[in-house]
């Protein structure tokens, strides 16, 4: 199975391509959040040319929903909309923090900066090469913090606010995306795949 990762949701956004599972997926970031618009079609092309792929050969398009900017997640939303709709590939959505992932095995905590209205959260741990998520996305508030300074978990976050917090001691998250298309495959395994119409997408808002 073919698939293409569209993450449009931050200033670290990429795509994603993995060819057949197992096979490690190639991944072009793009540059910075302003200029998404310009270069996203490009590098799709780009990729798909590299890989001799045509865009009708891809069985799966997995994006990223968010949370995240407002201008990047409709730049990301709208195109793999149009390629679901005009090609007829199956589109299924995911939160941005399963693209949050450790560089080493361990347990760890996957955050995005929510402004005023608090921190995304979500928990897992890779173990034996498997990524196991032991709750679901939720939306905490900055007074648990606390809660994490002390966590034994691996903090992972492409927040720069949150990168900045010398208690928290969060790291970038991995390059290495093999463990996020395996998530991706388990979900199309269990039919988790939207209508294109119906997508719901989780916008950031600034503080006030």
């Amino acid at each position: 199975m073919k698939i293409l990762l569209i993450d449009t949701t931050s200033d670290s956004s990429f795509i994603s391509m993995q060819k057949k599972e197992g096979v490690p997926p190639i991944t072009t970031f793009l540059p910075g959040i302003r200029d998404q618009s310009k270069h996203l079609l490009p590098s799709i092309e780009k990729l798909l040319l590299d890989e001799k792929m045509s865009i009708g050969e891809l069985d799966l398009i997995a994006l990223a929903t968010g949370p995240g900017s407002f201008t990047g997640i409709r730049i990301g939303a709208i195109t793999a909309k149009t390629f679901s709709f005009t090609h007829q590939i199956p589109l299924l959505p995911i939160s941005s923090l399963y693209t949050l992932l450790p560089e080493i095995e361990c347990d760890f905590i996957a955050l995005i900066d929510a402004k005023s209205h608090g921190i995304h959260k979500v928990q897992g741990k890779i173990e034996d090469s498997k990524l196991q998520y032991v709750d679901k996305p939720q939306l905490i508030s900055k007074n648990d913090l606390s809660y994490l300074y002390n966590s034994r978990c691996s903090i992972i976050t492409r927040s720069k606010s949150l990168l900045n917090d010398p208690i928290l001691k969060a790291k970038q998250p991995s390059v290495n995306l093999d463990s996020v298309f395996h998530h991706i495959r388990e979900k199309e395994l269990q039919k988790k795949i939207t209508d294109y119409k119906d997508l719901s997408l989780q916008y950031i808002h600034s503080p006030g």
